[in-house]
């Protein structure tokens, strides 16, 4: 090879190098890159739709919008049964279900017959069941208007707070159905009232019933019915303490509970209450049941046998306290 050719030639290697360089390095810049890389971080939490909380109820408007098909735009209203007639679905039975549940109803019935991959959009355009209803032992019952579901607090304040005589055991019943129902216990105490607070949804009926009475009478300071109002459980020894404590010379060890009983053969037992004994913590404290009757005697000089028909019949004209 002359020196001119041996110069031609490594001239036009150098060229080629100068070419093909850039593009080897650019590839392996490329398959090196962090960007390029497939990520091994961990994807970010996804947000959770939050749960609807209001649920289609009878005498409700909804209105259905099918998207790319205007012809399919329909209003219908929720019959007292809690059915809706829908266009080439016909009837469906839709309360205490959610709008969006409706939906997908809908796109399952409409896609497996009509349309390819339907779009179905529910809303609830008025609303008959928008409204809780408080009932019982509150200071202000009725109807309350509600746009979403609420804690039950806040709906027993709605209905201005528990009466003297409520009992802290509340049921809810859920839309018309009456099989579905929550009783939510609210202790006296508030922050325990707080953690433990149930929701209420629109549509839903609060019932708040009255207080259990336990009668204490004989020889006690104020001998009368008092209500369990401490978190619905009340013991001998308060109930005494309610009642002002035993009289000075009561026949504490005498005394009695009169408790009803079905399969006793006058509807009521009598049973052994030893007070003092109780009361120096030789014997347990007896927890009381709603209608209990403790009957404390008279000082021996004065006492009488008492039956348990005439404690009973005197239970009923008992002075009811509702504050101790």
């Amino acid at each position: 090879m002359t020196n001119q050719n041996r110069s031609s030639f490594i001239g036009k290697f150098l060229v080629a190098l100068l070419v093909i360089a850039p593009a080897v390095l650019c590839t392996q810049g490329i398959a090196q890159s962090p960007a390029a890389a497939p990520s091994t971080a961990p994807a970010a939490d996804q947000p959770t739709t939050p749960k609807e909380s209001i649920m289609v109820g009878p005498g409700d408007s909804l209105h259905v919008l099918v998207y790319d098909e205007q012809g399919l735009e329909q209003r219908v209203t929720v019959s007292d049964q809690g059915n809706a007639v829908f266009f080439l679905v016909g009837t469906l039975h839709v309360a205490g279900m959610t709008p969006s549940e409706v939906s997908r109803a809908l796109e399952g019935l409409l896609g497996g017959h009509y349309l390819v991959h339907p779009n179905v959009n529910v809303t609830i355009e008025q609303s008959a069941t928008m409204q809780v209803s408080v009932l019982g032992e509150v200071r202000a019952p009725g109807n309350f208007d509600i746009g979403t579901a609420r804690n039950i607090l806040d709906i027993i304040s709605l209905a201005g707070g528990l009466t003297d005589a409520a009992d802290r055991r509340i049921t809810i019943q859920h839309g018309t159905g009456k099989t579905n129902m929550t009783t939510v216990f609210m202790p006296n105490n508030a922050s325990e009232a707080i953690e433990g607070s149930a929701l209420v949804y629109p549509g839903d009926t609060v019932i708040v019933p009255k207080a259990g009475i336990v009668y204490v009478l004989g020889d006690v300071n104020r001998p009368g019915g008092y209500y369990m109002q401490r978190d619905s459980q009340l013991s001998a020894l308060q109930a005494i303490g309610m009642a002002g404590g035993l009289a000075m010379n009561a026949g504490a060890p005498s005394s009695r509970l009169v408790r009803k009983d079905k399969s006793a053969p006058n509807g009521y037992v009598n049973l052994p209450l030893q007070l003092r004994a109780i009361q120096n913590g030789k014997k347990e404290d007896v927890a009381l049941q709603p209608d209990d009757v403790i009957y404390v005697p008279f000082s021996y000089a004065r006492n009488f046998v008492m039956q348990s028909n005439a404690i009973i019949a005197a239970a009923t004209s008992a002075i009811i306290y509702t504050h101790p």
